[in-house]
């Protein structure tokens, strides 16, 4: 369990579509979009990955929360992707913040095996997030609605913090006599999250 106190609740808004945009890279591995401003694509869409003007469809995986995409070898040529990206606006800011990393494993034991054998089929994070009640009723809308929100999590004072597409599962308002109310919400990821 990783625990802190900044994160920030951004929403985003309606896709936009963009085409053949150019990547770089340091490492003939690791692609980034150029464009920093379309740099988080929509969690539904998935973009079109080309090389040297051709559609590849295997031998990578999508980083839809930093837009890169990460090959498994050296493409060999120019790399450059199209669909939807979003931009995000910070809507609130929680005060108090947990969430866990969790794998899934599925048992592949083999007969006649003297041990049990294991192996990863979904990965994922849940959590729970705080923050002192105001009058939005942002974690209620994207509970009842059903769309995924962004969540920013900042362990301490780094640039790029853990990233997440989230689903809100609860909303818990709570209030006291002698305080401010409060809100707290719990969330399952949606995508591949940026660690």
């Amino acid at each position: 369990m990783i625990q802190g106190k900044k994160a920030d609740i951004k929403a985003s808004g309606a896709a936009i579509v963009f085409s053949d945009e150019a990547m770089s890279t340091s490492d003939n591995l690791v692609y980034t979009i150029t464009n920093s401003a379309k740099k988080v694509w929509d969690y539904r869409i998935e973009p079109v990955v080309k090389v040297d003007d051709v559609i590849i469809t295997t031998g990578y995986t999508v980083l839809k929360l930093s837009g890169q995409v990460v090959f498994t070898v050296d493409p060999e040529g120019v790399v450059t992707v199209s669909g939807e990206y979003v931009t995000l606006t910070t809507v609130t800011t929680a005060n108090e913040y947990s969430y866990s990393l969790e794998n899934e494993l599925e048992d592949i034991t083999p007969f006649k095996s003297d041990y049990k054998k294991k192996m990863v089929v979904m990965s994922g994070m849940t959590g729970s997030l705080s923050k002192f009640r105001t009058i939005d009723n942002y974690f209620i809308d994207k509970l009842m609605s059903g769309e995924a929100t962004v969540i920013e999590f900042y362990v301490d004072e780094v640039e790029d913090p853990v990233r997440v597409f989230a689903l809100l599962d609860t909303d818990e308002l709570s209030a006291a006599a002698s305080g401010v109310q409060g809100e707290s919400v719990s969330f399952i990821s949606t995508a591949k999250m940026i660690i």
